[in-house]
Parts: C-alpha cells; structure tokens; sequence
C-alpha cells in the first residue's frame, strides 16, 4: 500500500509539494530533487516510482526545481494513440528523418485512447518522463490529452507541439491542415456533382479533429442553401469495424442518403457493405473518406478522399521542436499544411430523380 503524506507538508492552497512527491515514492527529497537535476545519477527503479508519485499527485515542479535540468537528454517523446493505426507512420516517419540530422531519439508513449482512468494514468505517466528530465520535449498526436492540466503545467513557450490534431489545450502550438476547410471542400465536391441528402459519419466524436470536419461539413450545407434538419450526422468512435451497423442504419433511414462522408477507415468498411448488400457506388449512393490512407487507393471502387502531407507534418513538428531546442527561437508557431482534394472512383451524381 502506498505511504500516505506527511500531514503539514502540503503547500498553501493545496499544492503537492516535492515532499509529497518523496513521501509517496518512499525516497528522501534530496533524490527527488535528484530526479529532477541528474535523472541519470537515479537508480531506475527509484525513478520510476518518483514518476509515478508525480502523475499521481499531479505534482508541478515550480521553477527554481525545472531551472535545476539544464542537461539535454538527446529524446523526444511522442505520445499517440492507436499505435497500429497506420495514419501515424508517415507523420513518425518525418519525425524520425529530422531527428536523426541532430542525432535526437524518439520515445513513443501509447495514451490509450478510450480506456478510460487506465489510459489517463498512463498518459499522465508518460508526460511525467518530461517533468523528471528523462526527455527534452513532446510531440502531441492525440488532442484529447490534458497537457495544461498535467505535471508540466505546459504553456505557450514549451517545447510542445501537436500534430494531425489539434490540443485541447489552447496553450499548444498546432502543425497540421485546415481539417474544417478540408472538409467544407469536400462536402462542396459531392454537391458539385449533384447531391442534396448527405450522411455525416463523424469518428472520433468529441476530439477537436472531429469537431472541426463536423463544422465544415455544416458550413457546406449552408453554402448549398440545404436544410441541416434534412441531413443526417452519426457520431461516435467507428473504425473498419462499425461498417456494418453504419450501413444498416443509413440504408434504413427514412430518406436515403446519395452521399456519405466520413474516415477512410469507415468509407473502406461501408464500401463492402453496401457491396454486400446489393448498392452500387457510385450509382446509387457516393462515398468519400478522409486522410488519404493506402486502402483508401486499393478498395474497390477507390475511394474519393482527401490527403493530408503527413510525413512533412511530422518532418515540420521536430524541426520547429529543435529549433527551439537549440535556442534558434524562442516558441513554437503554428503551421497550417496544405491538404489535397482526390476524387476516385467511389463518388459520381446521384441517380436519376434522387438529386
């Protein structure tokens, strides 16, 4: 069971303390400070409980304790979620090419997404690698991660960046596309072609990505002089395996809808079960998905979709981390990616009558 804190030691307001942090840890405070300065002179072990004494404790190292790691420790660590998505690799890629020109190391943390308190214990474990030294600086490709809220108490001049999505954390710089224009142009695409009766299947509900296609898709409909009452919009978290239960519920709606956009992971998914179920596409209901993933370009039909430059995201993000690594500058700026249209073969006009 862990040690419980000294009663006293808390600081005014109710601030953990470093004695907190060494109470829990069952270290001296001198060690904790230790961790702080001179990770590598910590033995392992000890360093993992103090690590795990700060995400628990949620403990924020004042400055005088943060101005004792001057020593650089040559990694970055990139927290993602969905380890196997395969969307991640190009952005790890770009990551890995910038880093290995100023001979810096990657350390990948899985946040977990969706596991509720596991996953959040994990995340905050993870970023405490920054606030006791064992790396210089964070790339962020899972907006949902509370990074103002965790043991760095993270502002705008950090070495912090979040890329493909943005933070929820307003303090965060943001490499990556316009995704609500994206989508705006997308939707815009379809009804080029003649559609009036959307589907939107937004994955990831609730994460700014999805928040931000949903704005866009909304835009389109305005823009279209369409009724929003008039379209239908599904949220949740769907991947290749919601195809079938997205499917039956848009084949079963009361007015069918001509066209559907979503992920490519749905749109690939929804390719097959329209398939299964006798639909055509594009003859009967078009299909659009986002990100540009490979299976996207091998269903079949292939799928219209809309490209994001991954790997010069993730190339982009460590160089602007270096840079202020290095003291080239003082903060990380924005940086807004050009996306790319790529209509295929899964979208065409409505049928005859059902525009």
């Amino acid at each position: 069971m862990a040690k419980q804190l000294r009663k006293g030691t808390t600081a005014p307001g109710g601030a953990p303390t470093m004695q907190n942090v060494a109470d829990l840890a069952r270290v001296g405070i001198s060690t904790v400070s230790r961790a702080f300065s001179e990770p590598d002179k910590v033995a392992p072990a000890t360093l993992a409980r103090i690590e795990r004494a700060i995400a628990r404790l949620n403990y924020v190292p004042n400055e005088s304790a943060r101005t004792l790691r001057v020593k650089e420790t040559g990694r970055v660590l990139v927290m993602m979620p969905e380890v196997g998505n395969p969307f991640f690799g190009p952005i790890l890629d770009g990551i890995e090419e910038a880093a290995a020109q100023t001979n810096r190391v990657i350390l990948l943390g899985n946040t977990r997404r969706g596991i509720g308190r596991a996953g959040a214990y994990t995340s905050r474990s993870y970023l405490t690698q920054l606030a006791v030294g064992r790396a210089d600086a964070l790339i962020l490709l899972d907006g949902s991660l509370p990074v103002d809220e965790g043991p760095l108490g993270m502002t705008r001049g950090e070495p912090v960046v979040a890329v493909s999505e943005p933070s929820l954390a307003n303090s965060v710089p943001y490499i990556g596309i316009d995704n609500r224009q994206a989508t705006f142009e997308l939707a815009m695409h379809l009804g080029a072609l003649g559609h009036r009766h959307f589907a939107y299947v937004s994955c990831r509900a609730g994460s700014p990505t999805a928040m931000a296609r949903e704005a866009g898709f909304r835009d389109a409909i305005l823009a279209m002089g369409l009724s929003q009452a008039d379209q239908i919009i599904e949220r949740g978290q769907f991947g290749y395996s919601s195809g079938p239960d997205v499917a039956k519920r848009l084949l079963q709606a009361s007015r069918r809808p001509t066209a559907v956009l979503s992920s490519d992971e749905v749109g690939v998914a929804l390719l097959c079960e329209l398939r299964k179920s006798g639909i055509s596409v594009p003859g009967e209901i078009s299909v659009a998905g986002f990100d540009d993933l490979e299976v996207a370009g091998l269903s079949h039909p292939s799928l219209t979709t809309v490209a994001q430059p991954r790997y010069d995201m993730g190339l982009a993000a460590m160089l602007a981390v270096q840079d202020k690594l290095d003291g080239k500058s003082d903060r990380i700026a924005d940086q807004i990616m050009p996306h790319r249209l790529v209509p295929r073969e899964s979208s065409g006009p409505p049928p005859l009558g059902n525009s």
